[in-house]
């Protein structure tokens, strides 16, 4: 599940960051989800990875920590994360609700 086609819909999110902080980000959204696509460089365990979202900014910390401002609520309820050799795929539901602390557990 870590590979991206283009036949989802995806479309990159312009001034998704890159590299920031060691930490290389693809960022895409289609019309009913958003997916970001993370190198978390010297983290072997998914237990060492802490991932949440605050008032629509996804967080994560690894051995560094990476934010984005998210360009839409999301759905709490569906949540898939996934972590392979360094990589981490978060995908987020769209939805439109009132803004919440979220803890995300990786699967």
């Amino acid at each position: 599940m870590m590979t991206l086609s283009s036949g989802e819909g995806l479309e990159e999110i312009k001034d998704s960051p890159k590299g920031a902080n060691g930490m290389f980000t693809d960022i895409y959204e289609s019309p009913t989800e958003i997916v970001a696509v993370i190198e978390i460089p010297g983290v072997q365990d998914k237990k060492d990875i802490k991932i949440g979202i605050e008032n629509n900014i996804l967080t994560i910390n690894g051995k560094l920590e990476k934010s984005f401002n998210l360009p839409c609520p999301i759905n709490e309820e569906v949540i898939r994360t996934y972590y392979e050799n360094g990589i981490l795929e978060i995908r987020l539901q769209k939805t439109i609700s009132d803004n919440k602390n979220i803890e995300i557990n990786i699967h």
